[in-house]
């Protein structure tokens, strides 16, 4: 893969009275050509201040930006060929569309021929050209953001930077906008690097993505990869809607036979695995709602009994509490008859079980198909 944008050993420290503040921490990054590369991460983990120093707007503490061979780690955001939409639109509202997207052209002192035959093209790819003649007050959100990428690559850039562009949106409009973002992808030459703190936009849109914790790149790979196999606990818990659960496990002996227990239950484990696992201690124990499903009682691995029961449309979660103390949430069938306070059993299946390392947080395993028998799988 040809790297478009490279990052290489980046931090950018802010250094106040008080101390000093890491926002960035050694991010090493390489953005192909063409791609969708996302930054993602909550608020405050460096997403937005890595992208800011992609754009020029700030300077490293120390590390290299390159644009393909040219280093333009100290070179001036005017001269990277980059355009950059932010969270706030900032369209100028005595101008038309068309005064709007041409506006940078309009700067550079291209011919007044050349804008307008780019403002044609650029506004039909966006599908606003009927908008043309209109005040930016008297579109809607989401014409509002189109305006404003079209402004963006109407300069043709070799890199476009997107700050969170949706996140004034509502739902559909988000909804909406992405398929828009997307079409543009397939349709222009540039390579797009998008922040956001949404997991469900990172997911969707992205070739690749980059997950952000505390200024550093946890870890970089395609979507279904992060979903399936997250390096750590952190990731593991960021991607997927509901969140995974998370609950305490340990190697113990049971039936004359190493298993792995928790929730009051035990899961027979190879001696290989509790070798490797038992000096570990208490582990972490991930499972994600959707691969958890709810079964009568008696019938499961884990009982319980349902605390909540929440309509999410497309199914309900289930909130139960396991006869140990402990919790998990299940999703339910909108079909199932269950109500809250009743007795239920949960069924598990160990390739959707994640375990991660009680200190270090990373991932130890990603399902444990290969267990001796893995069904048998018993209450205590």
């Amino acid at each position: 893969m040809t790297a478009a944008v490279r990052l290489e050993n980046v931090h950018k420290v802010y250094r106040q009275p008080g101390g000093e503040i890491v926002a960035v921490d050694g991010v090493n990054v390489a953005i192909g050509e063409r791609e969708l590369f996302t930054f993602v991460g909550p608020s405050g983990c460096g997403k937005t201040t890595t992208l800011r120093m992609l754009a020029g707007l700030e300077q490293p503490t120390s590390g290299r930006i390159l644009f393909g061979d040219e280093d333009v780690t100290h070179v001036p955001t005017q001269k990277r060929n980059i355009a950059m939409v932010f969270q706030d639109i900032a369209l100028f509202p005595y101008m038309t569309v068309r005064q709007n997207i041409g506006y940078p052209l309009q700067v550079a002192r291209r011919p007044g021929k050349e804008i307008a035959e780019r403002v044609e093209k650029t506004s039909e790819l966006l599908g606003i050209h009927d908008k043309l003649n209109m005040k930016p007050a008297q579109l809607s959100g989401g014409q509002q953001q189109r305006v404003a990428i079209g402004r963006a690559i109407i300069k043709e850039p070799r890199v476009l930077l997107l700050d969170e562009p949706l996140s004034a949106l509502d739902a559909r409009l988000r909804s909406e906008m992405r398929s828009e973002i997307l079409r543009l992808h397939k349709r222009i030459a540039a390579t797009i690097v998008y922040v956001t703190h949404d997991q469900v936009e990172a997911m969707t849109m992205s070739t690749r993505l980059a997950v952000m914790d505390r200024g550093r790149t946890v870890q970089v790979a395609p979507p279904r990869e992060i979903f399936s196999a997250p390096a750590n606990r952190v990731v593991a818990t960021f991607v997927g809607t509901p969140t995974m659960n998370i609950v305490p496990a340990k190697v113990a002996e049971h039936g004359d036979r190493p298993t792995l227990a928790f929730l009051g239950a035990h899961l027979p484990l190879s001696e290989a695995d509790a070798r490797e696992l038992a000096p570990l201690g208490t582990l972490d124990l991930g499972v994600r709602p959707t691969a958890v499903t709810v079964v009568a009682a008696g019938e499961g691995q884990v009982r319980g009994r349902i605390l909540l029961r929440e309509p999410l449309g497309h199914a309900d979660e289930c909130l139960i509490e396991t006869p140990d103390g402990g919790q998990i949430k299940v999703l339910a069938s909108l079909s199932d008859d269950l109500v809250e306070g009743s007795e239920v059993g949960i069924a598990i299946e160990p390739e959707a079980i994640y375990l991660f390392h009680p200190e270090t947080q990373a991932t130890l395993r990603c399902g444990l198909a290969h267990l001796p028998d893995r069904r048998q799988v018993k209450s205590a």
